[in-house]
């Protein structure tokens, strides 16, 4: 019988645009609706059945450790610790040796409804080294493509677009098809160069997923989020 599966919750950015929120309290902890939205990805995640988490913290990762430790209720949280400046990548490398076979990795700021199980038993069925998941959005653009000689070689009026929410199933192995270009690249870039690695080499798959998303890097986003949020309980709590 496999490990129940780990959750490892990305929490170490800036969280820049969020000035001044961000300069007392790293970006998980900024508040939505009286509650930081770390604790409503927690709370959300142990309503599917999963308390076994690693929080990567980094900026103000000392905020994040105060308001774990004054709670009980979340599950079993450890937590790692890859530097100030760190990359994702990089917080995902020091995983390594805090899980067995495979680890899902979810980001501090971003809130879905998601169906784990299925999630994992679709990656399970491709035998793929990593899956990630994707959503389809509308473009509010008729989108061209053109030759060198301005010939047009496509057309379409606002297409559906599909594109990565912040959520990969990886197995240990993935971590094989790292190099130190990667490492060495800044911020998102060095995660976005592996999962490409993946795709070449033909171990990354996609996930679909059809439901709500909440997600914020500026304050204007922050306010959305915040009037999102009672429909996205309302909607889970009918489909459960």
């Amino acid at each position: 019988m496999s490990d129940p599966l780990k959750i490892a919750i990305l929490c170490g950015g800036y969280g820049k645009r969020l000035l001044p929120f961000t300069e007392e309290i790293p970006k998980p902890m900024v508040s939505i609706n009286g509650k930081p939205i770390l604790e409503h990805i927690l709370k959300l995640y142990n309503s599917k059945g999963f308390s076994d988490f690693i929080l990567c913290i980094g900026y103000k990762g000392e905020k994040i450790r105060e308001f774990i430790s004054s709670r009980s209720d979340f599950g079993n949280i450890i937590f790692s610790d890859a530097g100030t400046d760190a990359s994702m990548l990089q917080r995902i490398i020091s995983l390594k040796d805090m899980f067995n076979e495979r680890i899902m990795i979810s980001y501090g700021d971003t809130l879905t409804d998601l169906d784990i199980n299925d999630f994992l038993r679709f990656h399970s069925s491709s035998n793929g080294a990593a899956t990630i998941v994707a959503a389809s959005i509308q473009s509010p653009f008729g989108l061209v493509n053109y030759n060198l000689d301005g010939k047009a070689v496509y057309f379409e009026e606002k297409p559906f677009l599909n594109y990565y929410i912040g959520h990969i199933i990886l197995e240990k192995r993935s971590l094989d098809f790292v190099d130190d270009s990667m490492i060495s690249s800044q911020d998102g870039l060095g995660l976005v160069s592996f999962l490409k690695k993946l795709m070449a080499e033909g171990q990354l798959y996609v996930y679909h997923y059809k439901g709500p998303q909440i997600t914020f890097n500026s304050h204007g986003e922050r306010t959305n989020a915040e009037k999102m949020l009672s429909s996205f309980y309302t909607l889970n709590e009918n489909t459960e």
